[in-house]
């Protein structure tokens, strides 16, 4: 499908984000834009019809003050509003006279729990950080969890979880610059730090995924930019050792803000096996592998909830299918539909929690950050060698084909496994201007779904937005003239749970 990629101006793009995020190829045809349907997954029948009583039943069951966060009852309500015509519709015309006119439901924007707005965020994450963030240099995951008695510290203070993934930053930031020797003291990696607060099972682990460069980056006295490549290698033993300063780090500033005692921190650290820290730094992405850059990106901007992977097994029991047996060798677990919103309102996500930070020269502030993202972006002659990607979700570390490696010495450019050249500036230059940043913002879209429904289908002129409509009866009249729902989708009322109907005399 041809694709019309001149950037539409910024007036354009202030829309809900659903305009490019509703598409099902499969419904009418690849790259026609079609609304989805909002009300047959699974999640939203759960929801729909077991919100009330689980509000009701949590409230009863502390009387003394509100159990629930309002924000986790908002996210809720909002969700069963989110892709709903009768909710509110964005309307665009064709300014050609073609009298083309496109309706999109707006979204509800919740963070954790919306499978639809979760798969936006993953993708536009992905799509900025591989375009316009992240430059060509490799990057490596490096993916930290915590013990169970550091964890009850984390999820029940998002600022204490923020500070402990800095001081794990800050750890391998060293462990980084140390291997570089030519660089100087203030040389800063390029990083973006990802916080999740779930696991595969729809449960609360908190931990960190962070992608950070193979190298750090500093400014020479010309004021150009140079980046100093990582030589000395990274063995078990070298990854041992920074998980037991990370340890040792962690441990200490927990009793330091008097969160942990100090003879139980002692006593963690005489623990086996480095005391439940975990640290993997298994996962390379070479500089030559956007795609696989892009992927990576996707995989730690994931949303916590699979919505193919819930099934209904009867009125009463829910199926969520793990992606790899747990340790137990189950493949899924069974909950009744109370215990899946009790599970989803601790993923949802606080009011002003980051999902991802940018850490060293990508800080906002950082005076290496406008010359550091000049380099993002793909390289046409070296941007997906192999015409596909990368397949999986962990990829190691390996070398470019020959060819890519004759081009890329050809172009003075250094393969993986070879020396950086250090002491090369880049000319200073200016900072990307706000309108280029906001305008990408459709096109980077409209390259993931091939779709772009703010180009009409007819003429392949520009359409406008018009109107947002959220009157009730003129959202009737639409509804009912484009064959969807007029009205909006009614909650289940509260129920008593079943063991109040059972005949206990």
């Amino acid at each position: 499908m041809s694709l019309p990629w001149a950037e539409p101006p910024v007036s354009s793009l202030f829309a809900d984000e659903q305009v490019l995020l509703e598409v099902d190829p499969g419904y009418a045809g690849p790259g026609v834009y079609a609304p989805r349907r909002p009300q047959q997954p699974v999640l939203y029948k759960l929801v729909q019809d077991n919100l009330e009583t689980w509000l009701a039943t949590r409230r009863e069951a502390c009387l003394d003050d509100d159990p629930i966060p309002t924000y986790v009852e908002k996210a809720f309500r909002n969700y069963l509003l989110c892709g709903i015509w009768a909710a509110g519709l964005v309307k665009y015309v064709c300014p050609d006279g073609c009298d083309h006119a496109v309706f999109v439901a707006l979204s509800c924007r919740t963070r954790g729990l919306c499978p639809s707005c979760g798969a936006k965020y993953m993708a536009i994450t992905a799509m900025h950080l591989e375009q316009h963030v992240l430059p060509r240099v490799g990057f490596r995951q490096w993916v930290i969890s915590f013990p169970k008695r550091v964890r009850y510290f984390l999820q029940r203070d998002s600022r204490r979880f923020r500070s402990v993934l800095r001081i794990c930053m800050r750890a391998i930031e060293s462990a980084i610059r140390a291997g570089c020797p030519d660089a100087p003291a203030e040389a800063r990696v390029a990083a973006v730090l990802f916080s999740q607060g779930f696991g595969a099972s729809l449960n609360v682990h908190h931990h960190g995924h962070f992608i950070v460069s193979e190298g750090v980056y500093a400014l020479d006295d010309a004021g150009g930019l140079t980046f100093y490549e990582r030589v000395d290698p990274l063995d078990d033993k070298a990854i041992a050792a920074l998980s037991e300063t990370i340890r040792k780090r962690v441990l200490r500033h927990l009793v330091r803000t008097d969160r942990l005692d100090a003879d139980d921190a002692a006593q963690m650290l005489s623990w086996q096996h480095h005391g439940g820290f975990s640290l993997d730094a298994s996962v390379y992405i070479a500089h030559w592998d956007r795609a696989g850059l892009q992927q990576l990106s996707r995989y730690c901007a994931r949303h916590p909830l699979a919505k193919g992977r819930l099934q209904r097994a009867g009125p009463q029991r829910v199926i969520y299918q793990l992606p790899k047996p747990d340790l137990n060798g189950n493949s899924h677990i069974v909950l009744d539909p109370l215990e899946v919103l009790d599970r989803l309102a601790e993923l949802i996500v606080p009011p002003r929690h980051h999902r991802h930070t940018y850490w060293g020269a990508l800080a906002p502030h950082s005076a290496l950050r406008p010359f550091v993202v000049l380099d993002a972006g793909a390289d046409n002659d070296t941007d997906d060698v192999d015409g596909e990607g990368v397949d999986n979700q962990a990829p190691t570390e390996t070398n470019p084909p020959p060819a890519v490696v004759a081009d890329l010495l050809s172009q003075g450019q250094p393969a993986q496994g070879q020396p950086a050249a250090t002491g090369s500036a880049a000319k200073p230059q200016q900072r990307p201007g706000p309108g280029s940043l906001v305008s990408l913002w459709a096109m980077m879209l409209a390259k993931v779904y091939e779709v772009l429904p703010i180009i009409c289908p007819k003429c392949g002129a520009e359409m406008k937005p018009v109107a947002v409509i959220v009157d009730p009866d003129s959202l009737k009249r639409i509804c009912q003239h484009q064959g969807q729902p007029p009205a909006i989708p009614k909650l289940a009322p509260a129920r008593d749970p079943p063991q109040r109907h059972l005949d206990f005399h």
